[in-house]
């Protein structure tokens, strides 16, 4: 299952959670732009489609998008561009951090 894991996300002192996406898809690299309208990620060559965290949803993608190294120091969020996880696996649906949109994505 897909874990919300020490290196690739963050709480900061007001509580919130941050995750640094890289937006390519690991199907074949295409920059993978936000979705407003799907409030998710989709990209726009192949369709593989990703929830908020990155976590697939659906598509040729063999896995999640990665995600950049984070850190606290002090009061500010770092993230490491030059670290990134990898290992984010596939999660299937009894697993999701986040449930897929509700609303239909269209690339």
């Amino acid at each position: 299952s897909d874990q919300l894991d020490a290196e690739s996300v963050v709480k900061d002192s007001d509580g919130s959670y941050w995750i640094a996406l890289y937006q390519r898809c690991v199907h074949l690299g295409c920059t993978v732009p936000f979705r407003d309208n799907c409030v998710s990620f989709k990209c726009p060559c192949h369709g593989s489609h990703y929830n908020v965290t990155g976590e697939f949803l659906d598509g040729p993608a063999p896995r999640s998008l990665d995600r950049f190294a984070l850190s606290l120091n002090g009061e500010d969020v770092v993230v490491d561009t030059a670290t990134l996880n990898n290992k984010v696996p596939h999660p299937d649906q009894t697993t999701r951090l986040i449930a897929p949109p509700s609303v239909a994505c269209s690339v």
